[in-house]
């Protein structure tokens, strides 16, 4: 193999490594990661992660749902 995809597979694996205990990690994030050990651009890390389907996972805020166990009627709207 050449060294263009030796290099391609490292990072493709190291990808892979982070995005697996940190699945909440974006682009910019492992990018950042990546670049202090491997020499890469953030657009390549771009395709990789869409070539791996790797996608940020958010978690969404908690939001108390609407109290529907109230001791007196909703009023009627106006």
């Amino acid at each position: 193999m050449s060294g263009c995809l030796q290099q391609d597979q490292a990072i493709k694996r190291r990808l892979v490594a982070l995005h697996q205990p940190y699945p909440s990690l974006g682009l910019d994030r492992l990018y950042h990661l990546i670049r202090k050990e491997l020499s890469c651009s953030r657009k390549r890390i771009h395709r990789f992660m869409n070539e791996l389907h790797i996608f940020s996972l958010r978690k969404r805020a908690y939001k108390d749902a609407a109290n529907s166990n109230q001791p007196h009627p909703v009023a009627s709207p106006l």
